[in-house]
């Protein structure tokens, strides 16, 4: 690339910045070695080879080379992967930028971190290459181009190089998920406070007033709570055209369509050649307001010695240049680490759930190796909280640590009762969020005959899927029509069986998720009654994660040339030369590509932020339909408004056919729940009846609910002598 720089960088540092490179980049300048920017990307000083109005020849020499050579893949606790090392991407993943900078008594980082429970703000700033003791800071804060607050900081106080300089601000626009268009840029001037001489300023750092927290068992965002219902996306893991600022967006907005408020990203830490561009998906975050929890390093690729003080130090360095790309976007609101490596047997145990029971070193094999783990995510959490202690941390799939519960929970065939129930406990005791990081609805793997005692995904068997004789008993007779997918998925089971080899699970996996009825349609059973139930108990968050069960395609998507592929190289993102598909509806850039399983349809029913349905009593999972003429029906309207605004409900329910009805009206504030009793006399009939309600929200958000009961005469003179055991599925 033949470059010029200004006259006006003479007696400046002229410095080279790699935002991403995988792995190694030599800089060569009129093809003079000017040195190295190594993973994951960093500054070189090139002043010594610029020369200011002058063309010259910047070339970059990149090398993909594997920094290990064998990982380890966490899929539990107890389920280490060992894996050879690939690099996925190879070269410059990131932008690339040629700057000047003074060289004393510069800027070399600002986070922006605002309160809304203080209406403060706080500019954490750090200098570099200090040479003066008395400075100056001001603060130019604007919106679309216009200028809304002003702060000045006289001869500020500087330790090591790190100056906090903290505000008032009373009115603010707050960012929030609803209002995602209030981002502010500010741009921070450094000067000499006597000779009032401008030293440094920024270019503007883009941000939103807001302030999340947690207090208790629930979150908080701008002083209500929030519930997170999150999917996972791999834009960090993507190809460049799905990974584009304008994909980005597209997929957030589909997931909001379906309820979703929030995802994590899909690479569990941050090694070499594992991730891609990231600036487009947090932008689009930022702009939409789709919440995300950003994944920082896994201890356990630096040998789990984080209590070495070299690799400490290694570690820090790389979670410092992360956090300092995400700390001023309003989206990234958690930070996410050791993922699937400090749980323990039982961390699902609905009794255990609750943030306060501990895991002792006898849950787990082997003695020591569990205390070690937990030590190391323990460090590692306290090196993140020092970079940035303005986000909570969660540790994916680690039970009860540190500031959450949070657990894979893959309950197989347990009864559908008990999964609605599952967090009683936690609700009625709880003290820390509980986050189910990986739901399964059932799980896939649940329609295999494998028990183990092998990782299933990872371990070749003798597999057989038994999908007919699980779904039997929620769909009947259905489970056992021959359609098409099902006897295509027999033709490759005989196949693969009369190879007498073991094969691996995932050969066959992907023709359970065409079959609807004994697939899809037990999903939906299941779903139909849990989600509603877990976000009524108020779960703080879930992730499910058959989350291409929802979809299904129904036409191709064509890869097509971007129209756009010439418009703005020169500035910061990628610029695809071509569309393509994706397997993921969420990824995919087409929005009719796909169409909705019963499983999705389901989902929409009962994920978005708006619920109510008809609950039981005491408890509103009680769903007891049979009762005698006369007899007390006693029921509960619940209402949920997971918006971010208060709501008013207008609701009215009604025995049809009968002259029973009644309705009302409620407030209810975001993040909230309101259970309205409602009881009457079990009318008499000869057939059954049923109580219909319907909850009007305004602005057309309109939610209807029905609920069956069934009249039971009591014979007077029964001739049971002895009790009589039922069980009820």
């Amino acid at each position: 690339r033949t470059i010029k720089v200004p006259d006006s960088w003479k007696n400046r540092r002229i410095v080279l910045d790699i935002d991403m490179v995988q792995t190694k980049a030599k800089i060569l300048i009129d093809r003079r070695v000017a040195g190295e920017i190594t993973f994951p990307g960093g500054k070189l000083d090139v002043t010594d080879y610029i020369i200011p109005g002058t063309e010259q020849e910047l070339s970059i020499l990149v090398a993909a080379l594997p920094l290990d050579v064998a990982g380890n893949a966490f899929m539990a606790p107890d389920r280490v992967v060992e894996r050879s090392r690939e690099l996925k991407f190879r070269g410059i993943a990131g932008d690339v930028y040629l700057s000047s900078e003074p060289k004393d008594n510069f800027i070399e980082n600002v986070r922006v971190e605002t309160s809304t429970r203080k209406n403060k703000i706080t500019f954490n700033v750090e200098l570099a290459a200090v040479k003066k003791s008395n400075l100056s800071v001001s603060v130019e804060i604007s919106r679309d181009g216009q200028k809304v607050k002003e702060f000045f900081f006289d001869k500020v106080q500087i330790n090591n190089g790190q100056v906090k300089l903290p505000g008032e601000w009373k009115d603010p626009e707050y960012w929030d998920t609803d209002t995602p268009y209030n981002l502010y840029d500010a741009v921070l001037t450094l000067h000499d406070s006597v000779s009032k001489e401008v030293l440094d300023q920024t270019l503007p750092i883009r941000f939103g007033f807001r302030e999340f927290w947690i207090d208790g068992r629930d979150f908080y965002l701008n002083g209500s709570k929030v519930h997170l219902r999150a999917l996972p996306i791999g834009f960090s893991a993507a190809e460049t055209d799905i990974a584009s600022k304008e994909n980005s967006i597209n997929a957030l907005n589909k997931m909001c369509g379906y309820g979703f408020n929030f995802f994590i990203f899909t690479n569990y830490g941050f090694k070499p050649g594992d991730t891609g561009y990231l600036e487009a998906i947090l932008e689009a975050s930022d702009e939409t307001g789709i919440l995300c929890a950003f994944s920082l390093p896994h201890f356990t690729d630096y040998e789990r010695k984080l209590d070495d003080p070299e690799i400490r130090k290694n570690y820090e360095n790389l979670s410092r240049y992360l956090v300092r790309k995400v700390q001023n976007h309003p989206g990234v609101i958690l930070y996410a680490m050791s993922h699937n490596a400090l749980g323990y047997y039982g961390d699902q145990n609905p009794v255990k759930i609750d943030g306060i029971w501990e895991p002792g070193e006898d849950d787990v094999k082997p003695e020591g190796y569990f205390v070690m783990q937990r030590r190391q995510g323990a460090i590692a959490e306290n090196i993140a909280q020092a970079l940035d202690p303005s986000r909570p941390i969660y540790h994916h799939e680690c039970g009860n640590f540190s500031q959450m519960h949070t657990v894979n929970i893959y309950l197989n065939w347990a009864p559908r009762q008990e999964r609605s129930d599952w967090l009683e406990h936690w609700a009625n005791v709880g003290v820390k969020p509980v986050f189910f990081v990986e739901w399964g609805m059932p799980h896939i793997a649940s329609w295999s005959g494998y028990r183990g005692p092998d990782f299933i995904w990872t371990s070749p068997a003798m597999h057989k899927v038994w999908d007919s004789e699980y779904a039997a008993p929620f769909v009947g007779d259905k489970a056992y029509e021959m359609t098409p997918e099902k006897i295509a998925l027999m033709d490759n089971e005989v196949r693969l069986w009369d190879k007498e080899n073991i094969f691996g699970f995932w050969e066959m996996s992907y023709q359970i998720q065409a079959l609807r009825s004994t697939y899809n349609d037990v999903q939906t059973w299941f779903m139909a009654d849990n989600l509603r139930s877990l976000r009524t108990w108020g779960i703080s968050a879930f992730l499910p994660w058959e989350r291409d069960d929802f979809w299904r395609r129904i036409t191709p998507t064509p890869a097509r040339k971007n129209e756009a592929r010439f418009e703005n190289l020169e500035k910061p993102g990628f610029v695809p030369d071509f569309i393509t598909s994706s397997e993921s509806y969420v990824q995919d850039p087409s929005k009719d590509s796909f169409e909705p399983t019963s499983t999705g349809k389901m989902l929409k029913r009962w994920n978005m932020p708006l619920l109510a349905f008809i609950g039981g009593t005491p408890v509103f999972t009680d769903k007891t339909q049979t009762f005698t003429t006369g007899e007390e029906v006693s029921k509960q309207l619940v209402v949920l408004n997971d918006t971010r605004r208060e709501r008013i409900c207008r609701y009215s329910w009604e025995i049809k056919n009968h002259d029973i009805q009644g309705n009302g009206i409620i407030n209810i504030q975001p993040g909230e729940k309101t259970l309205i009793p409602i009881s009457f006399p079990m009318p008499s009939a000869q057939s059954d009846c049923g109580i219909s309600v319907k909850f009007d929200f305004g602005n057309n958000d309109v939610l209807h609910d029905k609920f069956t009961l069934y009249n039971v005469k009591v014979e007077p003179n029964s001739d049971v002598k002895q009790s009589v055991a039922c069980s009820v599925q």
